[in-house]
């Protein structure tokens, strides 16, 4: 059995940290019309919503993912439902990342471009070649454990422009030949420092060469970027709030979102408890014990970086929260759990068995629905249940360095 606890060194000097593996939020806020919280839980407007999906449409492979049902899952946790949501072939990708990235990356290059926000991605590819001719040869650059980096990547191919994506160290040699197999206009750069100090690598470089810092995380000045990314994975839960509603013709009760800089959990606690009628969804988010960014400041009131680990969920792996990310998670969260490498593995492993395309970073989902069922947190009883899983990456090669195996 894994300890009740777990400690975690935290960054800059501060007091290491004893956590437990399931948290209840205790800052959480009931929203109350006209209340502040209520007002920065916004999900995009129905009109954004509808540009990002427009946008999507231009890229390779579009079309929604699937949602899997899970009876045994359903029946084994005493639910009505259990879903899973399959990001193991997002537009091409093996990752839902490229919805964040795309959004984000197409806005940036609109206003740099000085082109209307409904511009095609070919009057685009267009307008950069111009843009180039004249000697402005735009660039983008991040930082990334792996999926992030990859989805740059590639909308750098899509869009035609040069990227240098700088990989933290403990990238899997594999993640980075992947990225690097995006296209010539790609550079791979993997650094000796971990993500943190990655990402402010990437932001001196973007003010010293005047080129576009695209990241999935934000700090006091950088907030837009980060925003039109959460913005973009609106598109996923639009897909499943259709395919719940399709498959079940239910409300969605519990909602696991994964952590590492806290994006894509922003979008899911934006819809769930923002204006969208969502109030009554419970939201658990789970990380790894090697980077609990976020268990970590709700357990100290405060944003807290926190010193990361190795560990085979290489996109939770970071050790700070998004700056705009924070207030939303410290205010929509219900549970915060913490997840190891050895239970994730077995789990994918399990998952694999059943035909499941689901990486380390989708198995933790799956973990951290079995630890809130053995503390009794969230799950409605009876039939009212309807649980939904996001699988945010495929499977993929990592080392899992304490079975001296990889996979």
């Amino acid at each position: 059995m894994p300890s009740a606890t777990f400690t975690i060194a935290c960054a800059e000097g501060q007091k290491n940290l004893t956590l437990p593996h399931v948290l209840r939020n205790g800052h959480r806020k009931c929203q109350t019309p006209g209340t502040d919280q209520e007002s920065s839980c916004k999900p995009p407007d129905q009109a954004t919503r509808n540009a990002i999906r427009k946008l999507q449409s231009q890229l390779p492979c579009p079309g929604p993912t699937p949602l899997i049902a899970l009876p045994q899952l359903a029946e084994r946790y005493k639910q009505a439902r259990v879903f899973v949501k399959d990001e193991s072939n997002r537009l091409g990708l093996p990752s839902f990342k490229i919805l964040g990235a795309s959004w984000a990356i197409y806005r940036v290059l609109c206003r740099r471009l000085d082109l209307p926000d409904d511009t095609s991605l070919s009057e685009i590819r267009s307008a950069l070649a111009r843009a180039r001719a004249k000697g402005d040869t735009i660039k983008l650059i991040a930082c990334s454990a792996g999926n992030w980096g990859r989805a740059v990547a590639r909308m750098a191919a899509v869009t035609e422009v040069q990227a240098t994506i700088f990989l933290p160290r403990g990238t899997e040699v594999t993640t980075r030949d992947l990225i690097d197999g995006e296209g010539a206009c790609v550079h791979v750069k993997v650094l000796n420092v971990d993500y943190d100090e990655g990402v402010k690598l990437a932001q001196r470089l973007a003010l010293e060469e005047d080129w576009l810092l695209v990241m999935d995380t934000s700090w006091d000045g950088y907030e837009e970027f980060p925003g039109w990314v959460v913005e973009g994975y609106s598109a996923m839960l639009d897909e499943v709030e259709e395919q719940v509603q399709t498959q079940c013709g239910m409300a969605i009760t519990t909602a696991i979102a994964s952590v590492g800089v806290g994006s894509w959990a922003q979008a899911v606690v934006e819809r769930y408890r923002g204006l969208s009628g969502g109030g009554a969804i419970k939201v658990a988010a789970v990380e790894p014990e090697a980077a609990p960014c976020l268990m970590a400041s709700l357990e100290r009131g405060g944003l807290t970086s926190v010193e990361t680990r190795r560990t085979i969920m290489n996109g939770m792996n970071c050790g700070t929260v998004s700056k705009i990310a924070w207030p939303i998670l410290q205010a929509g969260v219900d549970v915060s759990v913490a997840v190891g490498d050895e239970e994730v593995h077995r789990m994918a492993e399990q998952l694999a068995c059943l035909a499941l395309p689901i990486g380390p970073c989708g198995a933790a989902d799956f973990v951290a629905l079995d630890k809130l069922w053995e503390t009794g947190q969230l799950l409605e009883d009876g039939d009212e249940g309807v649980v939904v899983l996001f699988s945010t990456e495929g499977p993929r090669d990592y080392a899992y360095e304490e079975r001296g195996r990889g996979r």
